[in-house]
């Protein structure tokens, strides 16, 4: 699992809790802590996220969330879950994101006219 802090302009905003099939964990095990996203170095290793299903919602902050991200325990933070797919629709990650109130914004459309994303390797 990675657990870490992100911060906007260094300063505390979001706890990321990250856990990869055993096969993506090891590719992730060995990049940068630093890296913002894993997802360009695993698409080198032809990892690919080509779907995920989101689920956002508001949870109080537990003592670990309330340490790291500077706010009292039970605060209410933005939860957004995320499970990710590849093109074959085999896990490649679950993560569970907690955000400070008034720290990011998610913005989600639907239209009948446009397809479902999709990647594939070869660029098609």
């Amino acid at each position: 699992m990675i657990f870490r802090v992100r911060t906007l302009s260094g300063v505390p905003v979001m706890v990321e809790r990250t856990t990869y099939p055993e096969r993506v964990g090891e590719l992730v095990a060995a990049m940068d802590p630093g890296l913002a996203s894993h997802a360009d170095g695993l698409e080198a290793h032809g990892v690919l996220f080509s779907d995920a299903l989101h689920t956002i919602d508001v949870v109080p902050a537990d003592a670990a969330d309330a340490e790291l991200l500077g706010c009292r325990t039970g605060d209410g933070l933005l939860r957004e879950r995320r499970r990710s797919t590849d093109p074959a629709g085999l896990p490649v990650e679950w993560s569970q994101d907690r955000y400070l109130p008034g720290t990011v914004a998610f913005t989600v459309r639907n239209s009948s006219g446009s397809r479902a994303m999709g990647r594939s390797l070869n660029g098609s």
